[in-house]
């Protein structure tokens, strides 16, 4: 009977502490990581599947732009709801035509688009000197009616 007891008594010793342990991996988890399986973006997207932006659509903005004289190459890439444009322009540019060239970039999206999407216009030049201006940072948020623009150097 005692063997019997003893027995007993270490299988419920084992079974609370792999309770104890497993709640508190439970908590811990939990404490570690609150937000764990939601959405990376919280609800923000919602709405995204209304106003989407296909791959060929950004193909024609991109070649939109690059078909300027203005302009070497650009780059569109879009994360959550948030578009960046990179634009290099040419060495012979200045600071304000660079900038209309940005704020043209911009009106090529329909005004749905621009009312759901913020957008980042980064205007840079190939080839820096000491002169240069470059890179211009213009952002449009999309409660905003027009880009802000703003010269890190």
């Amino acid at each position: 009977m005692k063997i019997f007891k003893k027995g007993l008594v270490s299988k419920i010793i084992v079974i609370i502490i792999v309770v104890v342990l497993s709640t508190s991996l439970i908590l811990l988890t939990k404490l570690f990581f609150p937000k764990f399986g939601d959405p990376v973006y919280g609800n923000r997207l919602d709405g995204i599947e209304e106003v989407t932006l296909d791959v060929n659509r950004l193909a024609d903005i991109k070649n939109t732009i690059i078909n300027q004289k203005e302009v070497n190459n650009a780059i569109l890439n879009i994360k959550g709801t948030l578009i960046n444009i990179i634009i290099d322009v040419k060495v012979d540019i200045d600071v304000v035509t660079a900038k209309t060239v940005g704020t043209k970039a911009v009106t090529l999206f329909s005004s749905a688009e621009q009312n759901f999407y913020d957008i980042q216009v980064f205007i840079t030049q190939s080839i820096e000197t000491e002169e240069t201006q470059y890179p211009l940072i213009g952002y449009k948020n999309k409660l905003s009616p027009s880009l802000v623009w703003n010269n890190i150097k």
